[in-house]
Protein backbone atom coordinates (compact mmCIF):
# COMPACT_ATOMS: atom_id res chain seq x y z
CA UNK A 1 0.00 0.00 0.00
CA UNK A 2 2.81 2.42 0.84
CA UNK A 3 2.49 5.84 2.47
CA UNK A 4 -0.44 7.95 1.31
CA UNK A 5 -1.75 11.43 2.09
CA UNK A 6 -5.25 12.90 1.73
CA UNK A 7 -6.81 16.31 2.36
CA UNK A 8 -10.37 16.35 3.69
CA UNK A 9 -12.62 18.47 1.46
CA UNK A 10 -15.41 20.68 2.78
CA UNK A 11 -18.12 18.28 1.67
CA UNK A 12 -16.32 15.49 3.60
CA UNK A 13 -16.24 17.32 6.94
CA UNK A 14 -17.71 15.42 9.90
CA UNK A 15 -16.74 12.15 8.22
CA UNK A 16 -15.80 9.36 10.63
CA UNK A 17 -12.13 8.47 10.25
CA UNK A 18 -12.72 4.73 9.80
CA UNK A 19 -15.18 5.22 6.96
CA UNK A 20 -13.03 7.94 5.38
CA UNK A 21 -9.98 5.66 5.34
CA UNK A 22 -11.86 2.75 3.85
CA UNK A 23 -13.27 5.00 1.12
CA UNK A 24 -10.02 6.77 0.26
CA UNK A 25 -7.85 3.65 0.32
CA UNK A 26 -10.46 1.46 -1.41
CA UNK A 27 -10.15 -1.18 1.29
CA UNK A 28 -12.56 -2.90 3.66
CA UNK A 29 -13.43 -1.36 7.00
CA UNK A 30 -11.69 -4.31 8.65
CA UNK A 31 -8.45 -3.40 6.86
CA UNK A 32 -8.92 0.28 7.72
CA UNK A 33 -9.47 -0.64 11.38
CA UNK A 34 -6.26 -2.70 11.30
CA UNK A 35 -4.30 0.37 10.14
CA UNK A 36 -5.76 2.37 13.03
CA UNK A 37 -4.96 -0.37 15.53
CA UNK A 38 -1.39 -0.51 14.25
CA UNK A 39 -1.09 3.25 14.92
CA UNK A 40 -0.24 3.93 11.27
CA UNK A 41 -2.71 6.81 10.75
CA UNK A 42 -1.99 10.50 11.35
CA UNK A 43 -4.35 13.49 11.26
CA UNK A 44 -2.56 16.84 10.95
CA UNK A 45 0.70 15.07 11.90
CA UNK A 46 -0.78 13.67 15.13
CA UNK A 47 -1.20 9.93 15.51
CA UNK A 48 -4.89 9.01 15.77
CA UNK A 49 -6.26 5.51 16.36
CA UNK A 50 -9.87 6.24 17.31
CA UNK A 51 -12.16 4.82 14.61
CA UNK A 52 -14.93 7.34 15.42
CA UNK A 53 -12.66 10.41 15.21
CA UNK A 54 -14.53 13.17 13.36
CA UNK A 55 -12.69 14.92 10.57
CA UNK A 56 -12.86 18.62 9.70
CA UNK A 57 -12.53 20.30 6.34
CA UNK A 58 -8.86 20.88 5.56
CA UNK A 59 -7.58 18.07 7.80
CA UNK A 60 -4.62 16.19 6.37
CA UNK A 61 -4.83 12.43 6.82
CA UNK A 62 -1.69 10.36 6.32
CA UNK A 63 -1.29 6.59 6.30
CA UNK A 64 2.19 5.19 6.87
CA UNK A 65 1.81 1.59 5.77
CA UNK A 66 5.11 0.85 4.11
CA UNK A 67 5.89 -2.87 3.97
CA UNK A 68 9.44 -4.21 4.45
CA UNK A 69 11.33 -4.69 1.20
CA UNK A 70 12.90 -8.18 1.06
CA UNK A 71 15.66 -6.78 -1.16
CA UNK A 72 16.73 -4.54 1.70
CA UNK A 73 16.81 -7.17 4.43
CA UNK A 74 19.26 -6.06 7.10
CA UNK A 75 18.09 -7.41 10.43
CA UNK A 76 20.33 -6.93 13.44
CA UNK A 77 21.76 -10.26 14.64
CA UNK A 78 22.62 -10.41 18.35
CA UNK A 79 23.51 -14.14 18.54
CA UNK A 80 24.57 -16.59 15.87
CA UNK A 81 25.74 -20.21 15.82
CA UNK A 82 25.48 -23.04 13.28
CA UNK A 83 22.15 -24.07 14.78
CA UNK A 84 20.52 -20.90 16.15
CA UNK A 85 20.19 -17.20 15.42
CA UNK A 86 18.70 -14.43 17.56
CA UNK A 87 17.81 -11.07 16.03
CA UNK A 88 16.78 -7.79 17.55
CA UNK A 89 13.39 -7.73 15.82
CA UNK A 90 12.20 -4.25 14.87
CA UNK A 91 8.64 -3.05 15.36
CA UNK A 92 5.97 -3.44 12.65
CA UNK A 93 7.29 -6.83 11.56
CA UNK A 94 5.79 -10.27 12.15
CA UNK A 95 8.05 -13.09 13.31
CA UNK A 96 6.92 -15.48 10.57
CA UNK A 97 4.77 -15.53 7.47
CA UNK A 98 4.91 -13.46 4.29
CA UNK A 99 7.30 -10.48 4.47
CA UNK A 100 8.22 -11.39 8.03
CA UNK A 101 11.44 -11.48 10.04
CA UNK A 102 11.67 -15.16 9.13
CA UNK A 103 11.40 -14.62 5.37
CA UNK A 104 13.70 -11.59 5.39
CA UNK A 105 16.35 -13.37 7.44
CA UNK A 106 16.28 -16.34 5.08
CA UNK A 107 17.19 -13.99 2.25
CA UNK A 108 19.73 -12.03 4.28
CA UNK A 109 21.67 -15.14 5.33
CA UNK A 110 20.81 -17.36 2.35
CA UNK A 111 19.37 -19.99 4.69
CA UNK A 112 16.17 -21.31 3.08
CA UNK A 113 15.64 -23.78 5.95
CA UNK A 114 15.62 -21.12 8.66
CA UNK A 115 12.46 -21.08 10.80
CA UNK A 116 11.14 -19.03 13.74
CA UNK A 117 11.21 -20.94 17.03
CA UNK A 118 8.80 -18.57 18.78
CA UNK A 119 6.84 -15.46 17.88
CA UNK A 120 6.83 -11.89 19.09
CA UNK A 121 3.84 -9.63 18.47
CA UNK A 122 4.15 -7.45 15.38
CA UNK A 123 4.93 -4.34 17.42
CA UNK A 124 7.04 -5.95 20.14
CA UNK A 125 10.75 -5.44 19.57
CA UNK A 126 13.74 -7.44 20.75
CA UNK A 127 15.12 -10.98 20.99
CA UNK A 128 13.52 -13.33 18.49
CA UNK A 129 14.99 -16.84 18.16
CA UNK A 130 15.32 -18.79 14.90
CA UNK A 131 16.55 -22.30 14.10
CA UNK A 132 18.78 -22.68 11.06
CA UNK A 133 17.22 -26.02 10.07
CA UNK A 134 14.45 -28.47 10.95
CA UNK A 135 16.99 -30.58 12.85
CA UNK A 136 17.99 -27.76 15.21
CA UNK A 137 14.36 -26.64 15.49
CA UNK A 138 13.36 -29.80 17.37
CA UNK A 139 15.92 -29.20 20.12
CA UNK A 140 15.00 -25.54 20.54
CA UNK A 141 11.26 -26.19 20.58
CA UNK A 142 11.80 -28.85 23.25
CA UNK A 143 13.39 -26.21 25.51
CA UNK A 144 10.26 -24.07 25.14
CA UNK A 145 7.99 -27.07 25.74
CA UNK A 146 9.84 -27.85 28.98
CA UNK A 147 9.65 -24.17 29.97
CA UNK A 148 13.46 -24.10 30.21
CA UNK A 149 13.69 -20.73 28.50
CA UNK A 150 14.12 -17.46 30.37
CA UNK A 151 12.80 -14.34 28.63
CA UNK A 152 13.14 -10.87 30.11
CA UNK A 153 11.25 -7.83 28.84
CA UNK A 154 11.17 -4.10 29.52
CA UNK A 155 7.87 -2.25 29.38
CA UNK A 156 6.54 1.23 30.05
CA UNK A 157 3.17 1.02 31.77
CA UNK A 158 0.49 3.46 32.81
CA UNK A 159 0.29 4.58 36.41
CA UNK A 160 2.34 4.05 39.56
CA UNK A 161 2.13 0.43 40.78
CA UNK A 162 1.59 0.02 44.51
CA UNK A 163 3.98 -2.95 44.47
CA UNK A 164 7.75 -3.18 43.91
CA UNK A 165 7.64 -6.82 42.87
CA UNK A 166 4.65 -8.96 41.99
CA UNK A 167 3.93 -12.31 40.35
CA UNK A 168 0.80 -12.68 38.24
CA UNK A 169 -0.50 -16.21 37.78
CA UNK A 170 -4.00 -15.68 36.43
CA UNK A 171 -4.80 -18.33 33.84
CA UNK A 172 -5.14 -17.12 30.27
CA UNK A 173 -7.31 -18.91 27.73
CA UNK A 174 -7.67 -21.74 30.23
CA UNK A 175 -3.92 -22.29 30.47
CA UNK A 176 -1.35 -21.60 33.17
CA UNK A 177 0.40 -18.23 32.77
CA UNK A 178 3.07 -16.84 35.10
CA UNK A 179 4.48 -13.32 34.83
CA UNK A 180 6.99 -11.76 37.24
CA UNK A 181 7.06 -7.94 37.33
CA UNK A 182 9.60 -5.67 39.02
CA UNK A 183 9.31 -1.88 39.12
CA UNK A 184 12.44 -0.18 37.77
CA UNK A 185 11.57 3.52 37.74
CA UNK A 186 8.45 5.63 38.24
CA UNK A 187 8.18 8.76 36.07
CA UNK A 188 5.08 10.80 36.85
CA UNK A 189 2.08 8.81 35.66
CA UNK A 190 4.15 6.13 33.90
CA UNK A 191 6.48 3.41 35.14
CA UNK A 192 9.32 1.38 33.63
CA UNK A 193 9.11 -2.28 34.63
CA UNK A 194 11.21 -5.40 34.14
CA UNK A 195 9.17 -8.47 33.26
CA UNK A 196 10.16 -12.13 33.29
CA UNK A 197 7.77 -14.77 31.99
CA UNK A 198 7.74 -18.49 32.68
CA UNK A 199 5.11 -19.25 30.04
CA UNK A 200 4.35 -17.81 26.62
CA UNK A 201 0.62 -17.31 26.24
CA UNK A 202 -0.82 -14.95 23.63
CA UNK A 203 -0.34 -11.32 24.74
CA UNK A 204 0.54 -12.67 28.20
CA UNK A 205 2.47 -9.63 29.47
CA UNK A 206 0.03 -7.11 28.04
CA UNK A 207 -3.00 -8.95 29.43
CA UNK A 208 -1.60 -9.50 32.93
CA UNK A 209 -0.48 -5.88 33.24
CA UNK A 210 -3.83 -4.60 31.97
CA UNK A 211 -5.67 -6.82 34.44
CA UNK A 212 -3.56 -5.24 37.20
CA UNK A 213 -4.64 -1.76 36.11
CA UNK A 214 -1.29 -0.88 34.53
CA UNK A 215 -1.60 -1.53 30.78
CA UNK A 216 1.41 -1.13 28.55
CA UNK A 217 1.64 2.38 27.11
CA UNK A 218 0.56 2.40 23.47
CA UNK A 219 -1.34 -0.89 23.65
CA UNK A 220 -4.42 -0.40 21.43
CA UNK A 221 -6.03 -3.70 22.39
CA UNK A 222 -5.55 -4.15 26.13
CA UNK A 223 -4.82 -0.57 27.16
CA UNK A 224 -7.68 1.46 25.72
CA UNK A 225 -8.15 4.30 28.15
CA UNK A 226 -8.14 8.08 28.24
CA UNK A 227 -4.59 9.36 28.55
CA UNK A 228 -4.01 12.93 29.64
CA UNK A 229 -0.28 13.25 29.01
CA UNK A 230 0.45 13.92 25.35
CA UNK A 231 3.74 12.00 25.56
CA UNK A 232 1.85 8.79 26.30
CA UNK A 233 -0.80 9.47 23.67
CA UNK A 234 1.83 9.65 20.96
CA UNK A 235 3.26 6.17 21.56
CA UNK A 236 3.29 4.59 18.11
CA UNK A 237 3.13 1.04 19.44
CA UNK A 238 3.00 -0.90 22.70
CA UNK A 239 6.13 0.08 24.64
CA UNK A 240 7.24 -3.53 25.13
CA UNK A 241 10.71 -4.87 24.36
CA UNK A 242 12.12 -8.40 24.64
CA UNK A 243 15.46 -7.52 26.20
CA UNK A 244 17.06 -10.94 26.63
CA UNK A 245 16.60 -14.65 26.09
CA UNK A 246 18.58 -17.56 27.49
CA UNK A 247 18.18 -21.33 27.23
CA UNK A 248 20.04 -24.62 27.05
CA UNK A 249 19.38 -26.74 23.96
CA UNK A 250 20.09 -30.15 25.49
CA UNK A 251 20.31 -32.09 22.22
CA UNK A 252 23.16 -29.91 20.96
CA UNK A 253 24.47 -28.94 24.43
CA UNK A 254 24.33 -25.33 23.27
CA UNK A 255 23.80 -22.54 25.76
CA UNK A 256 22.13 -19.57 24.09
CA UNK A 257 22.28 -16.15 25.72
CA UNK A 258 21.29 -13.03 23.80
CA UNK A 259 20.66 -9.39 24.67
CA UNK A 260 18.93 -6.73 22.54
CA UNK A 261 19.30 -3.03 23.41
CA UNK A 262 16.14 -0.99 23.91
CA UNK A 263 15.05 0.58 20.58
CA UNK A 264 15.27 4.30 19.86
CA UNK A 265 11.52 5.04 20.10
CA UNK A 266 11.34 3.56 23.58
CA UNK A 267 14.56 5.29 24.64
CA UNK A 268 13.14 8.60 23.41
CA UNK A 269 9.94 8.15 25.41
CA UNK A 270 11.93 7.27 28.53
CA UNK A 271 14.11 10.39 28.14
CA UNK A 272 11.03 12.59 27.79
CA UNK A 273 9.24 10.98 30.73
CA UNK A 274 12.30 11.28 32.97
CA UNK A 275 12.84 14.90 31.99
CA UNK A 276 9.23 15.89 32.63
CA UNK A 277 9.05 14.01 35.93
CA UNK A 278 11.90 16.17 37.25
CA UNK A 279 10.11 19.47 36.44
Amino acid sequence: MGSQRFTVHKHEKDSVLLAYLADQLKVSRTRAKSLLDQRLVFVNQRRVWMAKHRLRGGDVVEVDAEQPDPRKADLSIVYQSPTAIVINKPANLLSNGTLSAESLLRLQLNLPGLVAVHRLDRHTTGCNLFATSDESLDSLVEAFRCEAVQKVYRAIVHGRPAFQRRTFDQRLDGKSAVTHVQVQQTMGDATLVRVRIETGRTHQIRRHLAQAGHPVVGDPQHGRQQVERSTLRLAGRPMLHAESISLLAEASHETIEAFAPVPSDMQGMLRTLRSRSRT
